[in-house]
């Protein structure tokens, strides 16, 4: 993992947790020395958006009305020529 130059860190989520460790460093040339550190980080789920899902719902009855619509029609007349 490594930091922009503001130091934050920038972590994707695959999973439930987030684990990050830092093994430690050491400038001894410059006195400097960082210590071992880890942390963990439990995110909440997203919480369940009824009004999305009827959205998304809506949208798939409309794709579906569009199809039937507009593909009916000409595979109806296509089918007298063939």
């Amino acid at each position: 993992m490594t930091t922009n130059a503001d130091g934050t860190v920038v972590v994707e989520r695959r999973d439930l947790y987030v684990t990050v460790s830092f093994p430690g460093a050491a400038h001894i040339s410059q006195n400097i020395y960082y210590g071992p550190a880890q942390a963990r980080i439990a995110f909440q789920p997203d919480p369940f958006d009824i009004y999305q899902l009827l959205t998304s719902l809506a949208g798939a009855l409309v794709s579906v009305a569009a199809f039937l619509i507009f593909f009916v029609p000409f595979a109806y007349m296509r089918r007298g020529t063939g």
